[in-house]
């Protein structure tokens, strides 16, 4: 046997052993609320907030489910179509809509609806609805087309990031009830060698890398109230801590993303396409959550979101009925 080979099987019995370990450490049970776009079809989660209260997109509609009822968010006959939907812990909904080959940002409150004002190129986003005083992150455009990390505001008075930047490409995907706010940049639409950013209290600070092999790309996707960013380098998850960038669940045999983390440093994300929890310890693979007969069909694909009371927002898929949803764990310990 080459030494290769042997030390691929050493891997990989590793591997196994390292899942059985992340199995026993999470002694945390859950009830499992499986969510569906309201007429049946596929439902991809792009949000939650502290309630629990889950948002998405149904093809071209924005969709809400609060006390496992989902149904449409409605919009009025200006917009055609809805791309995204975040939701902040006030219950206020940012939308990201479109009208006449534009996108816009909107916030939603009840019966309340408003626009907010980006860069003027035509096509602004908004990724992010935690924070506080009426301020969301997102992405808007110059008019040369070039996409630039956003702070939108209630008030009109948006916040330019990627000019901080200095990269003709930025993004803002996280945000606390803080006002602070991460993402990435990059020199080109391709997005080689981003880098992430974690802006807080009028400062800027690049967060560096983990050095990944498979390609040179590092981008933060959430930030909690103690300062502690998550997302991904090269092929790997990330925590970032006083300073410190390190590893979480993954090595060079899968390719790992943090999506998510709450004010208790407990951290989401995907492993190899497979729904991860992460906190002072091994990851854990949330399929195990599921019953038995769960698992025979379903597969939870990508923790989205975790909120302080431990909920877990994962997107799931169902090889029976070939549909994709949002499955809601809520802690039962």
């Amino acid at each position: 046997m080459s030494n290769s080979v042997q030390r691929r099987c050493r891997q990989a019995l590793l591997a196994g052993l390292t899942l059985f370990v992340m199995s026993a450490s999470h002694a945390r049970d859950y009830s499992v609320q499986f969510l569906m776009a309201p007429d049946g079809a596929s439902f991809m989660p792009t949000g939650m907030n502290r309630h629990g209260t889950v948002v998405g997109t149904s093809s071209s509609h924005c969709v809400i489910a609060k006390n496992g009822v989902t149904r449409e968010i409605r919009l009025t006959q200006a917009y055609t179509d809805c791309y995204w939907a975040a939701i902040d812990d006030d219950g206020n909904l940012l939308l990201t809509v479109y009208a006449n080959g534009t996108t816009s940002v909107i916030r939603k409150h009840g019966h309340s609806v408003s626009t907010l004002a980006g860069l003027g190129g035509g096509r602004d986003w908004g990724w992010a609805a935690a924070g506080k005083g009426g301020f969301y992150g997102g992405t808007s455009t110059h008019s040369d087309g070039q996409d630039q990390a956003f702070v939108f505001s209630e008030s009109g008075a948006g916040l330019d990031l990627g000019a901080l930047t200095g990269k003709p490409y930025s993004y803002v995907l996280g945000m606390n009830r803080l006002g602070h706010s991460v993402g990435f940049a990059a020199d080109d639409g391709n997005f080689l060698h981003a880098k992430a950013f974690l802006y807080a209290s009028g400062t800027l600070t690049w967060l560096g890398n983990l050095g990944g092999e498979l390609w040179d790309y590092t981008s933060a996707h959430a930030v909690n109230e103690h300062g502690t960013v998550v997302g991904q380098s090269g092929q790997w998850a990330f925590i970032y801590k006083n300073g410190v960038m390190r590893k979480l669940f993954g090595d060079e045999m899968y390719t790992g993303n943090a999506a998510s983390i709450n004010n208790h440093d407990e951290v989401v994300g995907r492993l190899s396409m497979r729904a991860y929890y992460f906190a002072r310890g091994p990851g854990v693979d949330l399929n195990t959550k599921l019953s038995p007969d769960q698992q025979i069909d379903i597969t939870l694909e990508d923790a989205r979101a975790i909120n302080d009371r431990g909920q877990i927002l994962t997107q799931f898929h169902n090889a029976a009925t070939k549909v994709w949803g949002a499955a809601l764990l809520t802690p039962l310990n």
